[in-house]
């Protein structure tokens, strides 16, 4: 009596590969920028969004390569918060579990900014304002900073803080106080050192920029007169 024994192979099981590590959200001028830790075995990395904390997720894009561990979301839209996680993908095309969840919220419109205690074309006796003051306004990420440019117009110099510069060095700008918390902030520009001249007509730019990069210049412009005082 013989006996056959028929041996099979064993089968094998091949494990996902691990969870990308917590993803990070970063504001950009016009996109969020995406990025997160290289993961073992991983030869791509999946995308996903959602509008809502916690899903549901749409997949938006892939990556390719181990190291390739960056993204950037250009389909946004102003002031819309997003969600992010993202998967690993093996040789075999394995999906593995999801990243930690990144959010952030996108801003693809540049910030503003309004000159308020100067009216364009107003004329001042014998010397210029102490200061310059305004808002400035940014729904999305907020504003970052706001600098002021003071010209004077017979030279085309730059106040650079401490004597005017010549035009050939370029814009000489001064930074701004802000106060103020939501999307709209006052600022103020100390003028007390500039060395006004009577007879003379001066130019203010005002820049801008918002806490994606965004940058606006000139945000608000004007022009002032210091009048020599009249001759009795």
């Amino acid at each position: 009596m013989y006996l056959a024994f028929l041996l099979l192979p064993a089968r094998l099981v091949w494990a996902a590969p691990p969870s990308p590590g917590t993803l990070s959200a970063f504001l950009a001028p016009g996109e969020l920028v995406l990025g997160w830790s290289p993961t073992p075995g991983a030869g791509s990395y999946v995308v996903y969004r959602s509008l809502g904390p916690g899903g549901p997720y749409a997949q938006l894009g892939a990556t390719f390569g181990h190291g390739a561990t960056a993204f950037h979301d250009r389909a946004i839209v102003n002031g819309t918060r997003y969600y992010y996680v993202t998967r690993a993908v093996d040789a075999d095309g394995m999906e593995g579990g999801s990243s930690a969840e990144g959010s952030a919220v996108g801003d693809t419109v540049p910030p503003g900014a309004a000159i308020s205690s100067i009216r364009n074309g107003q004329h001042f006796s014998r010397t210029g304002p102490p200061a310059v003051e305004g808002s400035a306004v940014d729904a999305a990420s907020g504003v970052r900073e706001v600098r002021v440019a003071v010209r004077r117009n017979d030279t085309l110099e730059w106040w650079a803080g401490a004597a005017w510069a010549p035009a050939t060095a370029g814009l000489a700008w001064l930074p701004a106080e802000t106060a103020g918390s939501g999307p709209s902030r006052r600022w103020r520009a100390d003028l007390g050192r500039v060395a006004w001249s009577q007879g003379t007509a001066y130019s203010f730019k005002v820049r801008v920029e918002d806490r994606a990069g965004f940058v606006l210049e000139p945000a608000a412009a004007a022009t002032l007169y210091v009048d020599a005082p009249a001759q009795v």
